[in-house]
């Protein structure tokens, strides 16, 4: 994402913003032209498996919640085969509520959210372990 959506975002008004996806990190959880609706962190609460955007190499990025570390998060794409990075929470700017593809919204806690994300994060681990 593009340095101005990241000034858009660090100023989330309640009701959260809208972007869309450019990268293949995510893959197969979100596309590129994929739009994911961020919402603000309630207190700041993270939890395991959520996914986040933070902020990265002076813009953004969306990656899931894989681990909790004192004040930071492991943050890793789906798509990706490293372990994941440490990223200080104070750099979460939001979570994904929902995703939007090819004109249907898919809504984060739904059950096919959770199918989907239980299937992304599957291949992920496959991933990681043919490496």
């Amino acid at each position: 994402m593009r340095p101005e959506q990241l000034r858009a975002v660090v100023g989330l008004a309640p009701a959260g913003a809208v972007f869309r996806v450019e990268g293949t990190s995510m893959r197969p959880f979100l596309r590129p032209l994929d739009e994911v609706s961020v919402e603000p962190l309630r207190a700041g609460r993270v939890r395991l498996l959520d996914l986040v955007v933070f902020a990265h190499e002076g813009g953004l990025a969306a990656h899931r919640v894989v681990g909790l570390r004192g004040d930071c998060a492991i943050l890793k794409g789906d798509g990706t085969r490293g372990a994941g990075r440490l990223v200080p929470l104070r750099h979460v700017l939001g979570r994904v509520a929902s995703r939007r593809r090819l004109g249907r919204e898919l809504r984060a806690g739904s059950l096919r959210w959770r199918a989907e994300e239980l299937w992304s994060v599957a291949c992920s681990l496959l991933r990681w372990l043919r490496r």
